[in-house]
């Protein structure tokens, strides 16, 4: 889909400027962008509006040009901008940081500005040390409040942090300071622009992994229900008065690394959501890796090869790793998780961490994010079981066997042929189509369709927490046994083999994340 970028006035900019359309550049930097709108089936439409008021009239005509239309009215903190004037008879408008009173079904979000997440991803994952810290101008009462109450808690003792007021915008610390000082901290509040609730200062504190205090209303009391509109759902603490910051912080204390990692991984949905309102995947194959404790942890290094041995085969797939819940009595596990969520967040590219509060097992989590996923196919990958990236798979001929109806499920094997004890489960080949049918179900890694994991996520799966494999394993042998003639036809089941390999059919192997627990 093409974005277009709209000015009509040669001194305003389009794009690549402004701070507050940071995150709508990031989100959409692999989609084709031109400059003006031009005759189109579908296409995003961005115009950077506080400067432009005086050409809605004429933006609503040029609008007509695309028949499916996406209108994004950004940059305009004041709503100088006309956006109700703007109608089409296929368009979705989304206007930056709208109030809830203006009944705006889509807004976006003000966003992070410029250079924040190259100077995050150079300062690096970091453990946090300080509680609290503020930098930025006293403009208004909230503000006023704001700093009062962090000078008295921190001068007491009672919380350890850091206050700076600033003489205008920017004329603070220098960015690579600001940032080093944020990622120190667990927890930044983040009182009311002057305007609207919308500040730079939340979601900077969200691509840090750290914790905002968002404000529930601006100096003159607007704003009621801001945040849960513009980030309905988020675990982020909100404030009305600050005579409770110091409640509120030690309360977000308690925890720190549980609640930051749960609102991190939030973080990090939202934003893949907001892009696939937007647009479509760029693949027709979404992975999922479950992820749990293992004695190694908080080493990544397993899980790390997993994804670069995935990468080899599927450069632009989206992946999303499911990191089950449950007590396992070990810190380690949530640093783990803390330091994936940041590579997750800086070091990859579409990759998306969903974190489960209680333990699900893996037929919880893959019930939990099936109807995130937005593509006919899925390719599961246990964490510590690769593919094996010095050997080619043909995507193209196992996806048109999905789509033909020819199979369901199609396995990557760990081994170089079939074991011999194993063979008594297979039953037959398609020698054009490099199959070989199977009666046995595995859970390593393998390519099914989204509709028939949804189909046996629903018949033969309850609430319980149990592993894939544990139940699937037996239904399927047992279908097959009953009627060995018809009963494999409820499941499709394959195992890859092509057949030039001289080495043999092997396209997994498998780390063993579990040996020394």
């Amino acid at each position: 889909m093409k974005v277009m970028w709209v000015s009509y006035d040669p001194d305003v900019p389009t794009k690549d400027v402004y701070w507050d359309m940071t995150l709508l550049e990031d989100l959409l930097f692999d989609c084709e962008h031109q400059f003006g709108i031009t005759e189109e089936e579908e296409g995003i439409i961005v115009i950077p509006a506080r400067r432009q008021p005086q050409f809605v009239d004429r933006f609503n005509e040029d609008i007509q040009k695309v028949k499916k239309v996406i209108v994004l009215v950004m940059g305009d903190e004041e709503f100088v901008f006309d956006f109700k004037k703007l109608s089409h008879p296929d368009m979705i408008l989304w206007v930056q940081s709208a109030m809830p009173e203006m009944g705006i079904e889509n807004a976006w979000p003000l966003g992070y500005p410029r250079r924040c997440r190259q100077i995050l991803k150079g300062l690096g994952y970091v453990k946090p040390t300080k509680d609290l810290f503020f930098a930025g101008q006293i403009t208004h009462s909230r503000r006023e409040a704001c700093a009062a109450e962090m000078d008295r808690i921190i001068k007491g003792g009672i919380i350890k942090g850091e206050v700076l007021r600033t003489e205008g915008f920017t004329q603070g610390f220098t960015q690579e300071t600001y940032f080093q000082k944020l990622i120190d901290t667990k927890i930044i509040p983040c009182p009311t622009g002057p305007e609207i609730p919308d500040t730079f200062r939340v979601y900077e504190t969200l691509e840090a992994g750290r914790i905002p205090i968002a404000d529930t209303i601006t100096s003159k009391g607007k704003g009621e229900g801001f945040w849960d509109e513009m980030l309905p759902g988020a675990p982020i603490p909100v404030i009305r008065t600050y005579e409770s910051l110091t409640g509120i912080t030690q309360e977000w204390l308690q925890h720190y690394i549980l609640k930051s990692n749960e609102l991190y991984a939030w973080w990090q949905k939202y934003k893949r959501d907001l892009k696939y309102r937007l647009i479509k995947p760029n693949s027709d194959v979404t992975v999922v890796i479950p992820s749990s404790h293992i004695s190694t942890h908080p080493n990544t290094e397993i899980i790390e090869e997993t994804i670069s041995t995935v990468r080899v085969h599927l450069p632009t797939s989206e992946i999303i790793i499911t990191l089950d819940g449950g007590d396992y009595g070990n810190k380690n596990y949530e640093e783990y998780k803390a330091r994936l969520l940041w590579k997750c967040n800086f070091e990859w590219e579409n990759v998306v961490p969903v974190i489960f509060s209680t333990h699900k097992q893996q037929c919880g989590m893959l019930k939990h994010i099936i109807g995130d996923i937005r593509t006919p196919l899925i390719l599961y990958v246990e964490h510590d079981a690769p593919l094996t990236p010095d050997r080619s798979i043909e995507w193209e001929n196992l996806k048109q066997c999905i789509y033909q109806g020819k199979a369901d499920l199609i396995r990557f094997l760990h081994e170089e042929h079939v074991h011999q004890e194993h063979k008594h489960l297979t039953l037959g080949e398609d020698k054009e189509a490099h199959l070989i049918k199977t009666m046995q179900w595995s859970q390593r890694p393998h390519l099914a369709s989204k509709t028939f994991y949804e189909r046996i996520l629903k018949n033969y799966f309850s609430d319980k927490p149990e592993f894939i494999e544990d139940v699937m394993h037996g239904i399927v042998h047992n279908a097959c046994t009953a009627d060995r003639a018809t009963g494999w036809f409820g499941f499709r089941l394959w195992i890859y083999a092509p057949p030039d390999d001289p080495l043999g059919i092997k396209r997994s192997y498998h780390l063993d994340g579990r040996k020394t627990l």
